[in-house]
């Protein structure tokens, strides 16, 4: 039960970090991937790299709670 509860907490707060990482603005977001439409927004290098991070560490919570 214990490991159920942390994979969940876990996954919670990661993909709110997710969220803020993809939403943010930051000058090292690297350059624009995918644009949509006329705008300056878009998908740049740098959410790549988070949502990269964010299916590892989901992949982690999942294997927790099947542990658990």
């Amino acid at each position: 039960m214990h490991h159920r509860v942390l994979s969940l907490v876990t996954a919670a707060a990661v993909t709110v970090m997710l969220l803020f990482g993809v939403a943010g603005h930051s000058r090292i977001s690297g350059p624009v991937i995918l644009r949509f439409g006329n705008t300056t927004h878009g998908v740049h290098l740098d959410d790549l790299f988070v949502l990269a991070c964010w299916l590892i560490v989901i992949g982690v919570c999942v294997r927790l709670w099947r542990r658990g």
